[in-house]
Formats: C-alpha cells, sequence, structure tokens
C-alpha cells in the first residue's frame, strides 16, 4: 500500500511513523526543499500541498492508495478533493472539506443553524459602506487561509483600509472576511466524531503574544481553560450541534471559540487535529492517539476513543519564536528534558530554513510540553527554559526568543 502525506513540518512525523508501523509506503508532499519530516518517509515530492492538479498527478504516477492530511488546515481540502477525483476513500468528501476550510462557507452554515458567531460580512471588491453596520473593532481574514495568516484587526475606520488589504494579500480567492471582534476568553475545542457522536477530548485557552500588535500568533496552549461550567456545558452541546451541522461521521473535530462568562461564540473550526503538536498535548492529557484514530477512519476500521485521567493538574504547550535569521539548530533542550523541567520538545524549522519574524504559526521554531501541579509551577518552569535554552542560527549565533 502506498499514501501521500500532506505535508512535511513535526506534526506529520507522527502520522508518518504511524503509517511505516503498519507497512505502508509513504511519500510526502511539501514545497519547502527540506522539511523537517522528509527523513522519515520514503520519498519527498517538492511541490505545494495546496495545488490539487500536481497532487493528483502524483498519486496517479505512484499508484497512491490513500492521500491524507493531519494536523493542517487547507491541505484537508487537497487530500478531499484529490481522493474524491481519484476514486480513493477519505473520511471527508470535498464538498464536507470546503465546508470546513473555507471561513465563507463555513460561517453561512453556522449563521443559518443558529451556532453563536461573530456577525460578520464577506468582503469581495471593498467598500467602506460593506461594513457600516459592524462595530469596532473588526477582525480581517482571507476566507482561505491558515496558521494566522492575514489576520488583522481594525480599531478603527482609519485602520480598515490596511486590514483588508494585508487580509486579501493572503487570499487565494480574492475574498476576505470581516467580523466583529468579541472580548472574552479564546479557547480551543479538541474533539472527535465517531459514528456521528462528539466526543470532546480537551479545552484548552490560547494565548497569543502581547505587546502592541494587530496579529494574533498563538503563544501557548494551557490545560485546563479556567471557564464557567454553563460555558463548559455549551461547548459539549455546541460539538454535537456542528457534527449534526457539517454531516460529520467519523473525524477529528477542532473548534475555536470565545468564552465571555457564561456565553460561547464559534470562531471557526475544522475536520482536523489541532496543529503545532496539540496531538502530543491531547494525549498526554486524556491519553488519546488522535492521529491514531485519525488513521483508523482513514482505513475504515473501527474507532476507539478511550479516556484516561491526567497525572498531573496543569499543562502548557509553549510555542518559541525567534527574531529574524536563517535557522541553525535548538540549544539546551535535551538537558532541560533530562532534568524534568520540561516533558518534551519539538523542533518545527529544519537547518538553513529562514524565519521571517513572529507573525503566524508558521514563524515557530520549536514547541515545548509542560506539565505540573499548578500553574505557577508551570511559569516557574517555563522561566528556567527561557534562561537556559537557545536557539541559534547557521553561524552558531543566538536568535532572540520570543515566549511572550
Amino acid at each position: 500500500m502506498k499514501v501521500l502525506v500532506l505535508g512535511g513540518g513535526n506534526d506529520q512525523i507522527t502520522l508518518v511513523e504511524e503509517l511505516k508501523r503498519r507497512g505502508i509506503w509513504v511519500g510526502l508532499i511539501d514545497y519547502n526543499e527540506k522539511p523537517i519530516a522528509v527523513p522519515f518517509a520514503d520519498k519527498h515530492f517538492q511541490v505545494s500541498t495546496l495545488d490539487p492538479k500536481a497532487v493528483e498527478s502524483i498519486a496517479r504516477d505512484i499508484g497512491a492508495d490513500r492521500v491524507v492530511a493531519v494536523c493542517t488546515d487547507q491541505p484537508l481540502l487537497t487530500a478531499a478533493k484529490v481522493s474524491e477525483d481519484l476514486g480513493l476513500f477519505f473520511p471527508l468528501t470535498y464538498q464536507h472539506a470546503l465546508n470546513l476550510t473555507n471561513k465563507k462557507w463555513m460561517k453561512d452554515i453556522l449563521a443559518m443553524a443558529n451556532i453563536p458567531t461573530a456577525n460578520y460580512r464577506i468582503l469581495q471588491n471593498f467598500e467602506i459602506s460593506d461594513i457600516d453596520t459592524l462595530k469596532y473593532p473588526l477582525i480581517f481574514k482571507p476566507v482561505d487561509s491558515n496558521s494566522s495568516k492575514g489576520v488583522t484587526k481594525a480599531e478603527d475606520s482609519a485602520s480598515v483600509i490596511d486590514a483588508y488589504s494585508i487580509a486579501l494579500k493572503n487570499s487565494r480567492s480574492g475574498e476576505v472576511i470581516c467580523e466583529e471582534f468579541i472580548e472574552g476568553t479564546e479557547v480551543s475545542v479538541d474533539g472527535f466524531v465517531v459514528d456521528g457522536k462528539a466526543i470532546e477530548l480537551m479545552v484548552s485557552v490560547s494565548e497569543k503574544l502581547c505587546g502592541v500588535r494587530n496579529d494574533f500568533p498563538i503563544c501557548r496552549s494551557i490545560v485546563p481553560a479556567e471557564i464557567s461550567l454553563n460555558a463548559t456545558n455549551k461547548i459539549e452541546l455546541i460539538l454535537q450541534q456542528i457534527a449534526d451541522t457539517f454531516e460529520l461521521v467519523n473525524s477529528p473535530l477542532l473548534v475555536q471559540c470565545i468564552v465571555h462568562g457564561d456565553d460561547v461564540y464559534v470562531l471557526e473550526l475544522s475536520g482536523r487535529t489541532g496543529g503545532g503538536s496539540k496531538h502530543h498535548l491531547i494525549h498526554l492529557v486524556t491519553g488519546v492517539d488522535v492521529v491514531g484514530a485519525f488513521l483508523s477512519t482513514v482505513f475504515q476500521e473501527e474507532c476507539r476513543i478511550n479516556t484516561t485521567l491526567p497525572d498531573k493538574s496543569a499543562y502548557m504547550m509553549q510555542y518559541i519564536y525567534t527574531s529574524p535569521g536563517v535557522f541553525g539548530a535548538l540549544q539546551g533542550f535535551d538537558v532541560l528534558r533530562r532534568n524534568n523541567v520540561i516533558d518534551q520538545y519539538f523542533q518545527y524549522k529544519s537547518t538553513g530554513m529562514r524565519i521571517v519574524g513572529c507573525n503566524n504559526s508558521g514563524d515557530r521554531s520549536a514547541g515545548v510540553l509542560l506539565s505540573g501541579n499548578t500553574r505557577e509551577e508551570l511559569n516557574k518552569k517555563l522561566e528556567i527554559l527561557y534562561c537556559s535554552a537557545a536557539i541559534k542560527d547557521i553561524y552558531g549565533n543566538d536568535l532572540r526568543i520570543i515566549i511572550n
């Protein structure tokens, strides 16, 4: 059997390893010259995961039995499209994947189903009058991008044109969504749908890089999420409502929400597991192997989701950004792991990759998983990490670490 995996980041390493354990030949699709997952696969094809025609051509040439994507958003659409065109099984149809990855379709379905979400407008050939009924601040997003690329806040009418232009630049279809900004706690809900039943696995708080900025790169995920019982109950109901409305039968489910008191508003969602090593955090907290569960759906096997109680009371997935440069190596992380300061670490860049800043999740150099019994304990470990670890460029110089 042969499987094409879309994406060559750290998250895809777990998927490739699981496929290899099954004795499957794995081809990796990634436009980067040396993505970090390449050594784990049988062959690397340097094309874009967002180019369905190129992916389909490769799938035909090698006689692929499956085309899959995990932990990443837009390639999900490519996997569904290519699989459908070639008559290969994939847990989502192309239309389902379109509804789950294009914010225009997604928001319209949420609105029609009366699932709480921010007021919004879909913009083409933008005129300021198109948004005159929305309340500031406003968020502008490409309808068809991921990793927070092109997402910008406009505090007032003076910053609208710039925010729209940034979103438009990152939109492949030329469409932008503008929605009202909702104050509250942003949470990420990871779940899994089995035979139509939505199972909540984990709710984590998504904290963003601080400072004076209008973009939204996530700097850490924190478990547990300290939200009200009423909000917790609403999230469970919303998960099932989403599964029913989007006609999900067997699929991972990721929902990003804003919680304001007892109210819950859905920002966006996808039929996948969260990226940024989230599947490692889920496994540590719940005992569930979501990548393995996803493969069970891909190969039409029985999917079992059995959760266990966590060993600790507090968990954190910390993402590390750096100043611009060319990535060389991580330093000091192995020592921190041996000394039980960190549980695991994940390298996202391979040597020679350019780092342009800290504007979206694609700019992360590494992720670090920490656990403890209190948030204060995690913060102390984070301080040790900041003082002890280093990220070098290709010349051996320190890149400035950014974690807050």
